[in-house]
């Protein structure tokens, strides 16, 4: 009787396993499997953190470059831009007085604000002061330009680096060109280092001097952080309709212009009228630690090619930026070129 009695009531295998828990063996394998899931999702979600901060910055970079690209697009277009100075509707002459040329280039320098005050004439050079320690031989340009709507106002059409408003300039009276430089915007773009933030990093920036035609003082202003390197060519006109030989800072002081007889003796002849086109290329970068390995691109801002031959990079440091050969912590960012060309269809002196 007692034999049954226990045998009725005896615990199954499995409520037996039930009470008496898993096992050491059965402990670790599902401890293992567990370590094995988590694994594979924090491998995804830095895969994914990865991807995101990699679009994040190259939207970042593109936008910035936008910006860039078309700040110096408006800029040097409005330098080709010749308002009406008379009743009659005579336009300003651009190659009399002091109204020579409204582009000027420096290669791996640029102007102190002084020299954005007041323009000295051609052939004299304002002073200025080499690219700071830490960016890639940064070139610069002026732009003069003037401005429209009734003479003596504007309509907001025509603004320069900052958004000031240029008014249009006075008539001049008896078909004569006006003599004044304080009638024309001036804007000087070049590359700085920015203040250092709060873990004491610097980085470089697009900079521009302006004018201000009513106050008349000078400020530096910064536009855009990020650019790594700026470099500008300059296009003049081949003889013989054999297009455009776009040349450096340096080789269009190097040209021979000899004095216009429409000028006047008074008047010094200046090579940079015979500039039709500039062409200008940019280097935008993300910030530190935005990639997983180490840059070794070789950015090339005006291509690897310009007929007849091969750019001559190394007559013109800066335009190729070997990313090898950076520091360590310089080489986890990301990095894109921006360039364009901008046409002037203003008067020139005729080509080389």
């Amino acid at each position: 009787m007692n034999s049954l009695f226990l045998t009725a009531f005896k615990p199954s295998l499995a409520k037996r396993r039930a009470i008496a828990g898993i096992t050491i063996t059965e402990f670790m394998i599902g401890l293992a499997l567990s370590m094995i899931v988590m694994l594979f999702a924090l491998a995804l979600f830095w895969s994914t953190r990865v991807t995101y901060l990699t679009q994040d910055h190259t939207a970042k970079m593109n936008e910035t470059g936008r910006f860039v690209s078309q700040t110096l697009t408006r800029l040097i277009r409005q330098t080709a831009f010749v308002p009406i100075g008379d009743e009659d509707g005579t336009p300003i002459q651009l190659t009399k007085a002091n109204f020579q040329h409204g582009v000027h280039g420096y290669d791996g320098k640029f102007i102190a604000e002084t020299g954005l005050e007041n323009p000295p004439l051609p052939p004299l050079e304002p002073p200025t002061t080499a690219c700071p320690a830490g960016l890639n031989f940064c070139d610069s340009i002026t732009l003069r330009f003037f401005g429209a709507g009734i003479p003596g106002s504007n309509d907001g059409s025509v603004t320069d680096c900052v958004g000031q408003p240029i008014p249009a300039p006075l008539a001049a009276g008896g078909g004569d060109p006006l003599t004044a430089e304080t009638d024309r915007a001036a804007n000087h773009l070049f590359l700085n280092l920015s203040k250092p933030d709060a873990q004491g990093v610097v980085e470089p920036q697009l900079s521009c001097r302006w004018r201000s035609l009513k106050e008349g003082f000078v400020t530096t202003a910064p536009l855009a952080t990020g650019i790594e390197a700026l470099q500008f060519l300059y296009g003049v006109e081949v003889r013989g309709g054999a297009g455009l030989s776009f040349l450096t800072a340096e080789q269009i002081n190097a040209i021979v212009t000899p004095t216009s007889p429409s000028w006047g003796a008074s008047v010094a002849p200046s090579s940079w009228l015979k500039v039709v086109a500039v062409r200008y290329a940019f280097i935008v970068r993300s910030p530190r630690g935005a990639r997983t390995d180490l840059d070794t691109n070789v950015y090339s801002l005006f291509g690897t090619e310009n007929t007849p031959g091969v750019y001559p990079y190394n007559a013109d440091p800066g335009t190729q930026i070997d990313a090898s050969t950076l520091p360590a912590e310089e080489r986890t960012r990301l990095r894109k070129v921006f360039s364009g060309v901008v046409l002037l269809h203003n008067e020139a002196e005729g080509g080389m």
